[in-house]
């Protein structure tokens, strides 16, 4: 796991905005998976995680098309 350090300043979200806007579907599957466990397991997913989140669920898609 990655430590604090390793994680792009909460500043900086421009490749949080662009990955959002290139995977629209993915992000919205991603924030079903954030309000899913923030409701069953009081997680809290940063955007780092939700960008990862994201880039791999759109990856699999692109994959299985």
């Amino acid at each position: 796991m990655l430590d604090d350090a390793a994680t792009l300043p909460s500043s900086d979200d421009s490749l949080f905005q662009m990955i959002i806007k290139r995977f629209p579907e993915s992000y919205e599957t991603t924030l079903k998976i954030v309000a899913f466990l923030s409701k069953t397991r009081g997680y809290q997913v940063s955007k780092d995680e939700q960008t990862y989140i994201t880039i791999h669920l759109a990856r699999i898609v692109q994959k299985n098309v």
